[in-house]
């Protein structure tokens, strides 16, 4: 038996068990000398669906892998010359001018401590999670903030009213998985003034004539939120997403650059930005699984304007400078330094 039939053989297992009602395992390299496709199981455990095949074009939510979709529509501005990757991005989003920093609770009075920030936050911390915004539904400071207003964390039926919560450290001196990615949408839509689901209509069509990636208004990914959420809201099929990982690997002109694809899959982080992530990785065992990408621990981490870096070989999976990310329900694309290949794998819940 070859290594590729067990490798879909453990995954059928997996589904015919009942551990996994469906999965979906698509691959591709750079001269499109090779695709690999798979389907096995069914679309979804729930009665209604539990008889209807999985298929390489079923339309799936791809949770944090919106943010890829939103760094690109983000570059293709910085190379209209409308946005700037080192500016203030308070000039369009007054907001984050304004915001400050929390360094705890008063016992006393159980109001948040304060203090005002000294540098702006720019686009590229906004991306890549250095910028001190974090989640208030993953972090204990922010949720205990949220209920001091008296307020559910995740709540807010707007960017401005959900992703509001105060920094965590000073731009770029640290590093927190949390909702810049959001305020990179609204910022693209104050920036064009057009919503971020048109510019992802127009920026994400593939060259070949199709659509990419879709907003969709069937099973709620943002939890009641009206507006374009560029952390995660797109929908797409996995053929579909394929395309658009091998449009990155292939350097396609007709969405960007040679030196914004530089970008965008670079490490950006400062040395004290990557200090902390390499720490959180080593210390809490969630954020190893969910922002690590369950790699060993001993190959340094960092992170560039679409996902996780692995920027040491890792013997027996893969090379030096190797771009990852993933979404909510365990999805991952994969790139290489000299781009030759992705992967895609989604489980369906």
């Amino acid at each position: 038996m070859s290594t590729q039939t067990t490798f879909e053989a453990e995954f059928a297992k997996a589904c015919s068990n009942g551990v996994l009602p469906g999965v979906i395992l698509a691959a591709a390299n750079k001269s499109k000398t090779f695709t690999y496709s798979r389907s096995i199981g069914v679309s979804s455990s729930k009665d209604e669906h539990s008889d209807k095949p999985l298929r390489l074009d079923t339309v799936l939510g791809i949770a944090s892998c919106t943010k890829l979709l939103t760094a690109i529509a983000a570059l293709q501005l910085v190379e209209k010359q409308l946005l700037n990757l080192d500016e203030d991005v308070g000039k369009n989003i007054p907001e984050l001018s304004e915001i400050k920093i929390i360094t705890g609770m008063d016992v006393a009075s159980g109001q948040p401590v304060l203090r005002s920030k000294t540098s702006p936050i720019t686009l590229r911390q906004l991306l890549p999670h250095s910028s001190g915004l974090g989640l208030d539904a993953a972090h204990p400071l922010l949720a205990k903030w949220r209920e001091s207003r008296g307020e559910a964390v995740n709540s807010g039926s707007t960017v401005e009213e959900r992703c509001n919560g105060p920094l965590l450290f000073e731009p770029g001196t640290s590093w927190m998985y949390g909702v810049g990615t959001s305020w990179t949408g609204k910022l693209i839509e104050r920036t064009t003034g057009q919503t971020l689901e048109m510019m992802a209509d127009l920026s994400m069509t593939d060259p070949s004539g199709g659509d990419r990636a879709v907003p969709y208004q069937g099973y709620d990914l943002v939890d009641g939120c009206v507006d374009c959420m560029g952390g995660g809201g797109l929908f797409a099929s996995a053929q579909d997403f394929l395309t658009i990982l091998r449009a990155v690997l292939a350097e396609d002109k007709r969405l960007l650059s040679k030196q914004s694809y530089q970008e965008l899959l670079m490490p950006q982080l400062s040395n004290a930005s990557e200090e902390a992530l390499n720490s959180l990785l080593t210390e809490d065992p969630q954020a190893h699984h969910y922002y690590g990408m369950n790699l060993p621990l001993l190959g340094r981490k960092s992170w560039s304007l679409s996902g996780t870096v692995s920027m040491d070989e890792q013997p027996e999976r893969m090379g030096k400078n190797i771009g990852l990310w993933g979404g909510f329900q365990i999805l991952y694309g994969l790139s290489t330094a000299k781009r030759t290949y992705v992967g895609w794998w989604r489980l369906r819940s």
